[in-house]
């Protein structure tokens, strides 16, 4: 196992993260605190479950806010309607129950500024990810992973 900060040199350029790691998020998020700072217009797709979160021993509103701190701006993703809805780490928490999950965007913002507290060079303009496509690769990785979890489970049936 290892982080995604010395997975990748410092100066990689990366535009979009999607991650699904089952409540080790924080612990995500903090291995790639240099990637993050190196990267102020990055998307990241990730699953937001607050008890799972708590099992790993991160608190869901903490991690949140830690993202806002870093410089994201965090939006809900609807699977349902596609849509994306912006909102305050308040707001998203009402909006998934301690026993749920939702999918959540989190956008670099261009300006950089608060990735300084990150240790990253903070205000460098790059251009921005396509958030649409960032979406549609997640989905498709989703339907994939829904896919498997399927056909996993039609191979232990008995016959």
């Amino acid at each position: 196992c290892t982080t995604l900060d010395d997975f990748f040199q410092s100066g990689t350029r990366i535009n979009i993260i999607k991650m699904d790691v089952q409540g080790a998020e924080g612990a995500a998020f903090r291995g790639m605190r240099r990637v993050l700072a190196d990267n102020p217009s990055i998307v990241i797709i990730w699953e937001l479950s607050p008890s799972q979160l708590r099992s790993a021993g991160d608190d869901a509103a903490a991690v949140l806010q830690w993202l806002v701190d870093a410089g994201f701006d965090l939006s809900l993703i609807d699977d349902a309607s596609d849509a994306v809805t912006r909102g305050t780490v308040e707001e998203i928490l009402q909006q998934c129950p301690d026993d749920s999950y939702m999918n959540i965007l989190g956008r670099g913002r261009e300006d950089g500024r608060e990735r300084e507290m990150l240790g990253g060079r903070g205000g460098e303009q790059e251009e921005p990810g396509d958030v649409r496509s960032a979406l549609e690769i997640g989905k498709y990785q989703e339907r994939n992973d829904i896919r498997r979890r399927v056909d996993k489970r039609s191979d232990q049936r008995p016959e």
